[in-house]
């Protein structure tokens, strides 16, 4: 069986091993502000023990994760991490949505348009009662929704307070060995509570309005600012390469968030990708190597996490 859980005491020790085996400077020190942003590490991805919404290759990506936080220890200035975050009725899993005769679609299923207008599916009416909207209103939203994004199913993940929403027990003792020799803490940034959107991003909801206008999902602008300029370089890992890691890239790359600080960070080369490090979900190999093409071309730095990052391009360290 993986590993399930972190022995604090054992990291205490080895973190007092690194104190007193080298100089370390602690990280409000540094002159040079590595962020480190782990994207959705977390154990309904990443755990084949405990699988919900397994991504292929990922327990393999957080090994290699978790050495290179340990190895880079000294270099890395704040880890910021994201968590999925769920509870059953939201619109991408089964829960939400009904047939004609009460039935939920199954995992993976495709809502389109058609299904919509046909009465294939409809947004199950319970889903209002519980947040306060009428069945008209959930009629047109749902037809608005399909209309501006694909809506899939998903098994259900990430349920909040449960094991597979906590984070890979790799990461989370790399992490706490980091805050104890660098003396600060970690930022963690929960995403995807909204109920009526989808959020693979950290930063943007697939759908921001209803069609009356209503917000249903907000922007999460402070906490890019936070990230973006509280760094002068941006490491960038976690899962999945297809969907919550290219679509947080993405919303960074375009730059609708804060324009002048990510054309600038873009055009220095100062964000890295760490291509080792995530990978896509099956089926949508294709869709993650596209995304990770049009990211290089924006001057996104793909990286290994195995190459010393001194010898990283643009990676002027001190």
């Amino acid at each position: 069986m993986k590993q399930i859980s972190v022995n604090r005491g054992q990291v205490q020790e080895e973190a007092r091993q690194i104190w007193s085996d080298r100089p370390i400077v602690t990280a409000s020190e540094d002159k040079v502000k590595i962020a480190l942003l782990i994207i959705d590490a977390q154990n309904t991805f990443c755990h084949p023990d405990y699988p919900e919404l397994l991504v292929p290759g990922a327990w393999e990506d957080n090994t290699r994760l978790a050495m290179f936080i340990k190895e880079n220890i000294e270099i890395l200035t704040k880890i910021f991490a994201s968590l999925d975050t769920h509870v059953p009725m939201q619109i991408f899993f089964p829960m939400f949505w009904v047939d004609a005769m009460g039935h939920h679609p199954d995992p993976y299923t495709v809502i389109t348009p058609n299904d919509v207008d046909d009465g294939k599916w409809k947004i199950n009416p319970e889903v209002g009662r519980v947040y306060g909207k009428t069945d008209q209103w959930l009629a047109e939203y749902a037809c608005w929704y399909v209309y501006h994004t694909t809506l899939i199913i998903w098994p259900y993940h990430a349920l909040a307070g449960s094991f597979g929403h906590a984070l890979d027990p790799q990461i989370e003792e790399a992490i706490f060995l980091h805050e104890l020799v660098r003396q600060t803490h970690r930022t963690v940034a929960q995403k995807g509570m909204d109920p009526f959107s989808e959020f693979y991003s950290l930063f943007v909801p697939q759908v921001h309005q209803a069609h009356d206008g209503t917000v249903v999902a907000e922007l999460n602008i402070k906490l890019a600012h936070q990230i973006l300029a509280g760094c002068d370089r941006l490491v960038i890992a976690g899962q999945a390469k297809s969907h919550c890691l290219a679509e947080s890239v993405e919303s960074i790359v375009q730059g609708a968030l804060l324009p002048g600080l990510t054309a600038n960070k873009l055009a220095e080369g100062r964000i890295y990708l760490l291509d080792d490090c995530t990978s896509p979900v099956e089926g949508f190999e294709a869709q993650g190597e596209k995304a990770f093409g049009r990211f290089a071309e924006a001057g996104v730095h793909i990286v290994e996490s195995t190459t010393p990052m001194n010898e990283w391009p643009g990676m002027k360290l001190g």
